[in-house]
């Protein structure tokens, strides 16, 4: 997998103001009065990876402490405790609090810091236009996150339902930010009329071609049960919390390059549909040009696995594994944020190189933490970096996909990468 990615450098010698400034222009003997200038050298430091372990969580909740002012907001919760002090829980009588035992999922199965945003109460029912306006409110949060809407598959029409899932995986795709959704399947809870084929027909957009959007998510069929300790009642309620922090957990064990699979899911009393191993290649491993669906799995004297890690793309590409799309946005994102200290500097050989340096120890600290498939640094990645229009031949193995703008001015930094897939074992008989 190629990325190019494009640093248009400025004019040197820019105020802190932003206004253009002449060197001045005086005579060798004068000097203004106590002003020295000492040039420093500049310590280069390395790229190291942006965070992508916060969680954000959209849904309907019981309260908002004090006033108003929260609805519609993004606020951290480091807990649940911090939750139910904010938002509160279930009230004892209801079983459709599902974002209070979704973020309650989460934090069992070892969530950390999340970011929640209360769209109000649900005692007049729960409506698609709410959450997308709760969605919104995560436009200018400056986060690479994970997405979670469990309500977005209990609004009371399947058009609603794939309405507010296809916002979701738009507002991922337009972000700014790293951004990632994990969507439950409506009607999961049971395998009545089949809600896994009425979730692939829908959702893509009107005109039923592939949208670009697809591999910024991926789904996870059916939803599971819990223990409701408000209730006392066992209660199903959709999967992504406790995905969620599966997520999390595999990124903090070993790397976001791993992929989340073959995880259990804590906190269960059961998956609410027991499929078969016959069954579950159909949905993880469909024919082409369908979306997989990952699958919750039940598994005898163990909790249910995630089983499955495959995003909604139905091309053929390389973004249709979770964790190969996750990598290489972490990639991007973390190498651009770091060229971004190099746009005051002149466009000339010297800047070229300590751009070079810098990504390529990057891309070795990877290839040491096993991020990237090869044995040596030739077998791993290559980087080009160089005035716009003189860029080098890629790998010829390697998918390509490159981006650029058209300035003169600008400095283009080629990156290409290895990814290494996930596979499936399949065991022989003898």
């Amino acid at each position: 997998m190629a990325k190019c990615f494009t640093l248009n450098l400025k004019n040197p010698f820019i105020s802190s103001s932003g206004n253009s400034t002449q060197m001045p222009q005086s005579d060798s003997t004068q000097m203004p009065p106590g002003v020295y200038v000492e040039e420093c050298k500049w310590v280069e430091r390395p790229i190291n990876d942006v965070s992508c372990d916060v969680v954000a969580f959209v849904g309907y909740t019981e309260k908002v402490t004090g006033n108003n002012d929260l609805f519609f907001r993004p606020v951290r919760v480091r807990n649940l405790g911090d939750f139910i002090d904010l938002f509160g829980g279930g009230d004892g009588t209801r079983e459709d609090y599902y974002l209070y035992l979704s973020v309650k999922l989460f934090f069992e199965n070892g969530g950390g810091e999340c970011i929640v945003v209360s769209v109000g109460n649900n005692r007049d029912g729960i409506f698609a236009y709410d959450l997308i306006k709760g969605l919104e409110a995560l436009k200018n949060e400056s986060n690479h996150v994970l997405l979670v809407i469990p309500e977005a598959v209990c609004l009371p029409d399947i058009d609603d339902s794939l309405r507010v899932q296809r916002a979701m995986l738009r507002h991922c795709a337009d972000s700014s930010y790293m951004r990632f959704a994990i969507l439950d399947i409506f009607g999961g809870f049971s395998s009545d009329g089949d809600p896994v084929k009425r979730f692939r027909e829908g959702i893509n957009d009107s005109s039923g071609n592939e949208a670009d959007w697809l591999g910024f998510g991926a789904a996870y069929f059916p939803w599971v049960k819990v223990y409701n300790s408000d209730t006392k009642k066992e209660v199903v309620i959709p999967a992504s919390g406790g995905v969620a922090a599966q997520y999390l957990q595999q990124q903090w064990r070993v790397g976001i390059w791993k992929a989340p699979a073959n995880l259990p899911v804590k906190g269960l009393t059961k998956v609410s549909v027991n499929l078969t191993e016959s069954e579950i290649p159909s949905f993880t491993n469909p024919p082409d040009g369908v979306p997989s669906v990952n699958v919750i799995k039940k598994v005898p004297y163990s909790e249910p696995l995630i089983w499955g890690a495959r995003t909604l793309t139905k091309c053929n590409s390389i973004n249709r594994f979770i964790n190969v799309k996750r990598t290489i946005d972490m990639i991007e994102h973390s190498i651009n944020d770091s060229l971004a200290e190099y746009q005051y500097c002149a466009n000339n050989a010297e800047t070229w190189q300590k751009i070079d340096n810098r990504v390529n120890q990057y891309l070795e600290s990877l290839r040491i933490r096993g991020a990237l498939a090869g044995h040596t640094r030739q077998e791993s990645y290559k980087v080009n970096v160089g005035p716009m229009g003189k860029r080098e031949q890629k790998f010829s193995e390697v998918k390509e996909h490159d981006f650029r703008e058209s300035q003169e001015d600008a400095i283009v930094v080629n990156v290409s990468v290895a990814m290494a897939v996930p596979g499936v074992f399949v065991e022989l008989g003898r």
